[in-house]
């Protein structure tokens, strides 16, 4: 029997008391009014495995486990109880678990998926490029994680990597990257790399192949684009609410933005120090977050670890104020986000939306002991103790209520036109719930936004046909998710 039955065992019945009250939905669709455990709310024993399996590999339960759960239901509720917290020990110790988590990891990186496409498998070009794009330090640091039942923190602490002699024009080459620091030029690495626990350069996934060529950018963005990636991943800040701009408007000021350096560098690079960004209110506002942690990533524009460690900080507000925190390399600011309570509510947060539900208020009660659980155990075991809480089992239809026609109907034909090139996937994204449960809703709505809010130039980037939309358009898609949670 693993370790974590017994530690989640304790932790599902603390969080299971037999006097439970819940939240129960207003007109609204905000929780606010109290139901008793009897009430509907709350999900048959059935549908609680049905969602365990679904959420922690992906696929349903086997009719195995049903007829066990059934045997369990027949007994009473102490038997059903520990069948479900069998299952979710079994569920967390299979190989699904860590593809399932993979998938949600990469996609909040904006990495390369580790499946397959079935149709190109026999590619011979697609095989090493898809290879490439799953046998790095970066994806390793990841499957690790899960796999061994690691801290979450452990992708800002690691100091060791697995790396991969693979070659190709993408340039996702360990040896291309790691091999400067190592022995001086690109040559072959080896496997396993271990750097000092005080060495300042290196930082688990920041200092990793795969994300550093995901997010580097040329030496004019001053390693920004790695700055804010940082941000939005590990402190939940997309940096969207200091400048509300279209798309149009936001192209128009890249254009302005590009024009200004070239004539700067031209004339006189002494005059940069003039540049709007550092004086306009709406852009320091960004900037005075992201060039901080930007610093701490070296020389812009290089395609290699640095082989020394640059000075930065930390830039956070809490209560209004701006608070500093310097660093004196990319390994101390990892450990300065890990201990930040902007990073470890982020993280709680954001397992609790990919297994409870944006909509499924979480109390701040709980967020504390999820908190102390996400900065003590490992990641199989932290997620033991989310799905151990009493709103996992909450019936999400009845939290959600679709939006009034008069919010949703203004809208409705630009989500219908998604349908031209999405009618494959199982929803009509012009009938609310979209997928036609409240969870398949909660889920479009979350892959909307992060696909809307891409670069045109990302492949994942929605929607693809750019052509048959105005930026109009899909500004106000935006806009309506943005403001109908």
């Amino acid at each position: 029997m693993s370790f974590i039955f017994p530690t989640l065992l304790h932790f599902w019945l603390l969080s299971w008391p037999t006097a439970l009250t819940v939240e129960g939905p207003s007109p609204s669709g905000s929780i606010s009014t109290e139901q008793t455990l009897s009430d509907p709310v709350v999900m048959k024993p059935s549908r609680v495995l049905r969602k365990l399996s679904q959420k922690l590999r992906g696929s349903d339960p086997s009719a195995e486990e049903y007829q066990d759960l059934q045997k369990a239901v027949a007994v009473g509720d102490a038997a059903v109880e520990k069948v479900l917290l069998n299952m979710t020990n079994v569920y967390l110790k299979s190989p699904e678990f860590v593809e399932v988590m993979m998938d949600r990891a990469l996609e909040l990186f904006r990495l390369p998926g580790s499946h397959m496409d079935p149709s190109l498998q026999n590619d011979p070009d697609y095989q090493s490029i898809h290879l490439n794009m799953i046998e790095n330090s970066s994806v390793w640091l990841i499957r690790e994680i899960f796999r061994e039942n690691l801290s979450w923190n452990r992708l800002l602490l690691q100091k060791n990597y697995q790396a991969y002699d693979r070659f190709n024009s993408l340039g996702y080459e360990d040896a291309f990257f790691f091999g400067p620091i190592l022995n001086g030029s690109t040559g072959k690495v080896p496997g396993p790399i271990k750097f000092k626990e005080n060495d300042q350069r290196i930082a688990g996934i920041l200092t990793s192949t795969l994300f550093f060529t995901r997010y580097n950018a040329a030496a004019a963005n001053v390693n920004r684009r790695l700055g804010a990636a940082v941000r939005r991943i590990f402190l939940c800040d997309d940096l969207q609410a200091a400048v509300d701009l279209t798309m149009e408007e936001r192209a128009k000021q890249d254009r302005g933005r590009l024009e200004t350096l070239i004539k700067l560098f031209a004339e006189a690079p002494a005059e940069l120090d003039d540049d709007p960004h550092s004086t306009q209110p709406a852009c320091v506002a960004c900037h005075e977050k992201i060039d901080p942690i930007a610093s701490t990533f070296g020389t812009p524009g290089r395609t290699a670890m640095d082989k020394l460690a640059s000075p930065g900080a930390l830039v956070v507000f809490r209560e209004g104020k701006k608070v500093s925190i310097p660093v004196k390399g990319i390994a101390e600011l990892g450990k300065v986000i890990v201990n930040s309570e902007e990073y470890q509510s982020c993280q709680v947060d954001r397992f609790w939306n990919w297994f409870v539900g944006p909509e499924v208020a979480l109390k701040s009660e709980s967020k504390k002991l999820l908190q102390t659980s996400f900065n003590t155990k490992g990641v199989q075991s932290f997620i033991a103790d989310v799905v151990a809480q009493p709103e996992f089992r909450f019936d999400r239809a009845r939290l959600i209520t679709e939006p009034p026609p008069s919010t949703f109907e203004p809208v409705k034909p630009l989500f219908e036109k998604c349908n031209a090139c999405h009618g494959f996937h199982k929803a009509d994204f012009a009938v609310k719930p979209w997928g036609g449960t409240s969870e398949t809703d909660a889920d479009w709505r979350l892959k909307m936004i992060d696909r809307l809010n891409r670069m045109p130039a990302d492949p994942k980037s929605m929607p693809q046909n750019r052509s048959a939309w105005t930026e109009a358009e899909i500004d106000e898609m935006k806009k309506w998710l943005k403001e109908n949670p």
